[in-house]
């Protein structure tokens, strides 16, 4: 009986180290998987940092191009309209240069009362 006992407390701790064994194998595989999904989800959001900072330099450097066409835009338009502003000063001072001088009183007042006595003498006829 002894010899039974024995037997069965020998089987009894071989399936005790068995199951440890397993549970021990087991465990290193989830503790493999743990890890394994922890680096990928450093990995990835190492990789959504990277892909950011790229997004925002990229952005960064198209309102850099946007700003540096609007303010060429801004400069060409400033010219233009200088220029309009010169052609037209330039038109202006031609036609004040063609003008005659400051005609005096009494040839105004002349030139009035002929252009009167014109105007009644052809309401007349």
């Amino acid at each position: 009986m002894n010899w039974l006992n024995a037997e069965f407390d020998e089987a009894y701790t071989l399936q005790l180290k068995v199951a440890q064994e397993r549970h021990e194998q087991r465990q290193a595989r989830k503790d493999a998987v743990v890890q394994s999904l922890a680096d990928q989800a450093f990995e990835r959001e190492s990789l959504v940092e990277e892909a950011e900072a790229q997004t925002r330099e990229e952005l960064e450097q198209a309102a850099r191009q946007a700003n540096v066409a609007l303010g060429g835009l801004v400069a060409c338009a400033a010219l233009l309209a200088l220029g309009v502003w010169w052609r037209r000063r330039a038109a202006y001072l031609a036609e004040v240069a063609t003008v005659s001088p400051r005609v005096s009183r009494e040839q105004f007042r002349r030139e009035t009362e002929e252009s009167l006595q014109n105007l009644t003498q052809k309401n007349k006829r």
